[in-house]
């Protein structure tokens, strides 16, 4: 199967047989960038399961199991490390020149296609639109070039409007995927239900840290527990058994990460995080994850 970098896009080919129950971690080896690659076998299983965006910036990520799932992927696979090294299929540059390329050859297909069949007067609706959109544009840019000012003015109290219109579409600054929970019983706290994903850093922008809060919610929605902890720190499942819990809440807020790297995270790079509860409340239906300010 082929993979791809989701920082430098580099392409590799990868051993399917690698994979092992929800996925695997690789880093990329031209930048070194840790990602979560999901086994396609269990992807009709974790798209049920997938958060879904709450108020603000927080993501509901789905109903809490009534019977403990199960366990961790070995450490080998959690640690960061390559499961295989990748052979480089494609620079990046070829493979998206190829990808336009394609695409525009779908949409002249696809338009001479409903042409054919949607013929009326001699034009199919979609070429009248076009020559609709191209007359106007057309007509726009003449105006422009004979009144430049007037029509910046104009593009300026067009644009306003728009922009508040669409306002609601922004994407949340930082985004939790690959979220899943496990239950485990400590020596010292009793039951821990364990919460284990992604943060993906949708900004433009380089994140100093990233910091996750998960709330669990009664039947009502009100928040009856909740846990937060830096990005880039892995409990091993010995250690989710056996540490008490100052040692592992001193472990999870570390911020600069202790497994993996949570400084100064680029565009579209990826922290895996934990957050432990412990003894989660009977009454619980659901939980959600939201960014909070690193302490």
């Amino acid at each position: 199967m082929i993979v791809e970098c989701r920082r430098c896009r580099t392409k590799y080919r990868f051993d399917r047989g690698n994979l092992r129950g929800e996925g695997a971690w690789l880093r990329c080896t031209r930048c070194r960038h840790v990602f979560f690659l999901r086994n396609p076998e269990k992807e009709i299983a974790l798209q049920e399961k997938a958060p879904v965006a709450g108020p603000g910036e927080a993501e509901r990520a789905g109903p809490i199991p009534s019977e403990p799932a199960g366990g961790f992927p070995p450490p080998e696979q959690a640690s960061g490390e390559p499961v295989q090294e990748s052979e480089e299929v494609v620079s990046p540059e070829e493979e998206a020149a190829r990808e336009a390329e394609r695409d525009l050859e779908e949409l002249i297909a696809k338009a001479e296609g409903e042409g054919d069949s949607v013929e009326t007067d001699g034009a199919s609706p979609l070429k009248k639109l076009f020559y609709v959109i191209l007359f106007l544009l057309l007509l726009a840019g003449g105006y422009a070039i004979v009144q430049p000012d007037a029509a910046r003015t104009l593009l300026d109290r067009v644009a306003d409007p728009v922009r508040n219109l669409f306002s609601f579409t922004r994407q949340t600054p930082v985004s939790f995927t690959a979220v899943e929970e496990h239950f485990f019983t400590n020596t010292a706290a009793g039951r821990l239900m364990v919460i284990r994903g992604v943060a993906v850093n949708n900004t433009a922008e380089t994140l100093s840290a990233v910091r996750a809060r998960a709330r669990i919610l009664d039947s009502k929605g009100e928040t009856v527990r909740e846990s937060a902890s830096h990005g880039g720190n892995i409990l091993t499942e010995e250690e989710l058994r056996t540490l008490d819990p100052e040692e592992m809440a001193a472990i999870l807020d570390t911020p600069e990460g202790r497994n993996f790297p949570n400084v100064q995270v680029p565009p579209e790079g990826t922290v895996p995080f934990m957050i432990v509860i412990i003894d989660p409340p009977e009454n619980a239906a659901e939980y959600t994850i939201e960014r909070v300010p690193s302490s």
